[in-house]
């Protein structure tokens, strides 16, 4: 019970193949069974009008009707439901709301790396996200071979400290995760 069934697909019979027409020895070997989960029944689009987006920090009212271009990856975030990706080529961040919009989230579209104010941060080829229970978002910046963390109305317990003689470079952003207490209050 509740375990997926195999399903005689007659739809297949559609699909001869021509190996052997004419020969009365050549016989189609049968196709394994297809096991189908009973719970999942229909695919939807949520997002994307099928054109590539060309240009960066676009945002939609319709996310249906947005252009999108090559999204990767995917986070739904626990506080907020929405569902965030990367899309590499643009070096960007956006996000599906559960109303219906696409929303740029960082990245100005310019390959490189830069901290700062989300819309201005810049990205090289980001594959990889993930979310918080915190509304925090966490991205793989593959080309510049660092995880980046998106902080939600700056409200994570960072701290910033600079090396003596290293200028920019010596910049460094310490995530201390919040005590349980921390996270509770909100």
């Amino acid at each position: 019970p509740g375990a997926p069934q195999p399903q005689d697909d007659d739809d297949d019979d559609n699909n001869d193949d021509d190996r052997g027409e004419g020969d009365a020895t050549a016989t189609k070997a049968p196709s394994p069974p297809r096991y189908r989960d009973p719970d999942y029944v229909d695919v939807i689009t949520l997002a994307g009008d099928g054109r590539e987006c060309k240009a960066s920090r676009e945002s939609s009212a319709d996310a249906l009707s947005a252009s999108l271009r090559h999204p990767f990856d995917l986070a739904v975030s626990p506080t907020t439901g929405d569902v965030y990706f990367v899309e590499p080529e643009l070096h960007q961040v956006r996000k599906l709301t559960p109303d219906g919009r696409i929303v740029h989230v960082a990245g100005c579209g310019e390959i490189g790396c830069r901290d700062g104010p989300a819309v201005a941060a810049m990205f090289d080829t980001p594959h990889g996200i993930a979310c918080d229970r915190l509304g925090n978002v966490y991205v793989a910046d593959t080309g510049n071979h660092r995880v980046r963390m998106i902080a939600r109305r700056r409200s994570l317990p960072i701290v910033d400290s600079t090396e003596e003689g290293e200028g920019e470079r010596g910049r460094h952003h310490h995530y201390r995760p919040p005590k349980k207490e921390e996270e509770e209050a909100g």
